[in-house]
């Protein structure tokens, strides 16, 4: 068996999976079409667009559950509302529904996460704004409330979120929990790419580093590094509680 290498680079942070396998392989089972691998392209997705050095706004809004079926329109007309009020004309946003853990709950929480800097909000407002989660929630129509989160605190609310909204009894497999535009994809190389990147980036020189072995389905035993520019330990821990 020849030893392959995976490399998947989410901006700040870069994965590196090293096992030996005949077959040319385009994902490993952990990655593929299944909740794992839903989670994982997930919070793939926040490590490339939502972490970096500027505070970058993240809402939390909460909406009755049986208006549920309204929450992409309402998500598109505050998106509209964010960028008028920003005065940005373009923004990235991925969000997140929590449903209720038991069935007499009545409220849906919505994390949205965005690439709108918390002091630009409402920029491009005239007058003062006194209370910017009181204008986003009458906007809204329920509770909102802004906040900077670190990177392993997003990635530990995506991964919490879009778990107990699968455990709930109020999801089906036909209610979409997930929304997002505009988003960069994480890019992958393999092999002698791979090895080409690590020099090119100094990887093996960012300042965290988590590595262990895990079993995959289809990969077998997989060595997995990440290098970060921030500590996200969270993603690969949390990840091998998942498969193992």
């Amino acid at each position: 068996m020849r030893k392959q290498t995976k490399l998947v680079e989410c901006g700040s942070t870069v994965f590196i999976y090293d096992f030996k396998n005949r077959s040319d392989i385009k994902n490993l089972h952990f990655e593929r079409k299944n909740p794992v691998g839903e989670l994982t392209h997930l919070k793939r997705l926040v490590l490339t667009n939502f972490v970096e050095d500027r505070p970058l706004a993240t809402f939390t809004l909460r909406m009755p559950l049986v208006n549920y079926e309204t929450a992409e329109l309402k998500l598109q007309s505050f998106i509209k509302k964010l960028k008028r009020s920003s005065g940005q004309s373009s923004i990235k946003y991925l969000a997140v529904a929590e449903f209720p853990k038991d069935e007499q709950g009545t409220n849906v929480i919505i994390h949205l996460m965005t690439n709108i800097e918390i002091s630009s909000l409402t920029s491009a407002v005239k007058g003062f704004i006194e209370n910017e989660e009181e204008y986003f929630s009458n906007f809204w129509g329920d509770c909102v409330n802004i906040e900077i989160f670190p990177q392993e605190i997003l990635l530990s609310i995506i991964d919490h979120a879009y778990c107990q909204s699968l455990r709930s009894s109020h999801y089906t497999s036909l209610t979409k929990i997930v929304f997002k535009s505009r988003l960069k994809k994480p890019n992958i190389y393999w092999n002698e790419e791979a090895d080409a990147f690590i020099k090119m980036k100094n990887v093996f020189d960012f300042p965290y580093h988590f590595g262990e072995e895990m079993f995959d389905k289809v990969g077998g035993f997989v060595n997995v590094n990440v290098f970060s520019l921030y500590d996200t330990s969270f993603f690969t821990k949390k990840l091998k509680s998942r498969i193992s």
